[in-house]
């Protein structure tokens, strides 16, 4: 075996010398890496975002009365002329309304309108519970029997979400409001006569038999046409007396005049003892789907008022 001259084997020489060379390397490529690496920019730090959720609203504090129970915006209704081009149905589209809340509030018979007519234009009402009609006619300050006749009330029982048609105050109350003018000259004077509790009884009675199906302004008209006779020459001056008087009034001849009368049959006479007259002071009235007696053909129309049409 051949050895060197300082005694190492020649093959460990050789490993040592490897492993002192790899060695040095690893030194010379650590401090390289670490100059390079001192002159790169700091990394950033990741920016990780974050949720803020809102504040929780505070809890509303329980309401003392239901929302529709609260006071509703008042919107009045008004008249409007009507214009070349214009229908009922673009008006009903131009004011939100129905095209039967216009006819109805502006008593129309069809859907035919003339340019430079004046049109009421109504508002709408949904009804509360517990509200009536006098509150109602109240809060939109229109006249009770003007409410009655625009939304053709046969009772005075509302149920809650019923809309009513609110005209305009100044458009219909002088004309279904307390007295009116008929055509061919003026009408009675308002009562003065003082009435006890039986006239009232009585003329309710008649109003229900009479008109207990009709409009509550042609209700009124009934107990009206009693208090005209009342005030015009060849009628009896009572109440019993015009109300009996032979052959005057369908339900005294079949009995029908006897059944019991509703609050809306008291509350008609109240109006017409108060002065109410939507008739014109008619003294006679009938209803052309009865029978009548032709000779009422005859006299001039002051009011027609549901099916009932009124004269004198």
């Amino acid at each position: 075996m051949m050895t060197s001259s300082s005694g190492w084997p020649a093959r460990k020489r050789r490993i040592w010398s490897a492993r002192a060379a790899m060695a040095c390397g690893a030194l010379l490529l650590g401090s390289a890496v670490h100059e390079a690496g001192s002159s790169l920019p700091a990394p950033v730090p990741r920016h990780t975002p974050s949720l803020s959720l809102p504040r929780a609203l505070p809890r509303p504090s329980k309401l003392r009365r239901p929302l529709s129970s609260l006071p509703q915006s008042i919107q009045p209704a008004h008249v409007y002329r009507i214009r070349w081009g214009d229908s009922l149905w673009s008006l009903a589209q131009r004011f939100h309304i129905s095209i039967a809340a216009l006819e109805s509030a502006n008593h129309l018979n069809g859907t035919t309108i003339y340019a430079g007519d004046i049109l009421t234009i109504p508002t709408a009402h949904t009804v509360v519970p517990g509200e009536s009609v006098e509150s109602i006619a109240r809060q939109h300050k229109v006249p009770v029997l003007t409410l009655w006749h625009a939304n053709h009330l046969v009772s005075d029982k509302l149920a809650g979400g019923q809309t009513l048609i609110i005209p305009a105050a100044d458009a219909s109350a002088s004309v279904f409001d307390a007295q009116t003018t008929p055509a061919n000259g003026p009408g009675p004077a308002p009562s003065t006569v003082p009435f006890t509790h039986e006239d009232i009884r009585l003329l309710a009675h008649l109003v229900h038999a009479e008109a207990g199906n009709q409009p509550f302004l042609g209700q009124v008209g009934v107990a009206a046409v009693v208090l005209n006779r009342l005030k015009s020459p060849g009628f009896p001056k009572t109440i019993p007396e015009v109300i009996e008087e032979p052959g005057q009034f369908d339900s005294v001849i079949n009995g029908s005049f006897w059944q019991s009368p509703g609050s809306l049959a008291y509350k008609a006479v109240m109006a017409a003892l108060k002065g109410a007259d939507p008739t014109g002071g008619a003294l006679f009235y009938y209803n052309p789907s009865l029978p009548y007696a032709n000779w009422m053909n005859t006299l001039p129309i002051t009011a027609t008022i549901g099916s009932q049409v009124f004269c004198r």
